[in-house]
């Protein structure tokens, strides 16, 4: 997983990448901050592509890891993860990808 990419929050919150129409690459979601304080473990992952394509998803208890490819240039898209933990939590997160040829 050496090769993934990691997107941090902007100023106000949201999950935002900059991502070519045709490229096919693996994008995550570390949880371990917010499991952490608590000892919890994600037990469920899924993640759902709005305007894009999610190839595949993983987890190992702590990051979700998403192949997303597809979408059309100029045109925002939206991969979603959500979680179950092993304690009950259920969250969302979302990274918003703006889509153009590079």
């Amino acid at each position: 997983m050496a090769d993934r990419l990691e997107i941090t929050p902007d100023a106000q919150g949201r999950f935002v990448a900059l991502r070519d129409d045709e490229s096919a690459l693996d994008w995550y979601w570390d949880w371990g901050p917010w499991l952490d304080a608590d000892g919890d473990t994600i037990i469920t992952a899924a993640v759902t592509g709005e305007e894009c394509v999610i190839d595949s998803f993983a987890h190992d208890g702590r990051i979700v890891v998403a192949w997303v490819s597809g979408g059309e240039a100029g045109v925002r898209a939206r991969a979603v993860c959500h979680v179950i933990t092993q304690q009950g939590r259920e969250d969302d997160r979302s990274i918003i990808f703006k889509v153009k040829e590079r």
